[in-house]
């Protein structure tokens, strides 16, 4: 009889605690998420996403969609207010670059100017290697720069081929994800 009422009583008493678990998931990647930003507070930026996906063609070339979302959290971090995004242009086409500076009052402001610029100015050899550097203006402590490159690639050094480079983010990120 003693075991049967305390095995009720534990029923009774562990069910509000499984409800709230389960009540509100959203509060608790909430929670987590908190974490991890408080953790990284000391960096000049954080990546809060970090995405690629990769579409592979049958004739082995390749669309790539590149997306971020990187929040700025100190003055030095202001310098990614100029975007590169680094390209071989005998064998990548950038075909669409839209990038924004979201302020934490909330207003959206579009990249100013985007340049087409040789990677090493001194060296013909590798002239393919060209950059575009996107302006983002209005870029403040509290911002997020938000930037999403499409782009396709149509050979690879080696014909009939691919790999895929899934790079490791360099900056402290919240969310990557590489898909092929």
């Amino acid at each position: 009889m003693n075991k049967m009422i305390l095995t009720l009583l534990i029923l009774v008493m562990g069910l509000p605690l499984m409800a709230q678990s389960d009540e509100d998931p959203k509060a608790l990647a909430n929670f987590q998420s908190q974490i991890w930003k408080d953790k990284y507070a000391n960096q000049p930026y954080i990546a809060l996403v970090n995405e690629y996906e990769t579409t592979i063609k049958p004739d082995w070339s390749y669309e790539e969609t590149y997306h971020a979302r990187v929040k700025i959290q100190k003055e030095e971090g202001k310098d990614l207010g100029q975007w590169p995004i680094y390209y071989n242009k005998s064998r990548d086409a950038l075909t669409d670059v839209q990038a924004h500076v979201e302020n934490p009052d909330g207003h959206q402001y579009p990249a100013s100017s985007i340049q087409d610029l040789p990677v090493y100015d001194d060296s013909p050899m590798y002239s393919d290697m060209r950059m575009k550097v996107v302006t983002l203006p209005e870029v403040t402590v509290g911002s997020i720069i938000e930037v999403t490159v499409r782009s396709t690639t149509t050979s690879k050094e080696i014909p009939n081929q691919f790999w895929g480079t899934v790079l490791y983010p360099a900056i402290p990120t919240e969310r990557a994800k590489h898909s092929f």
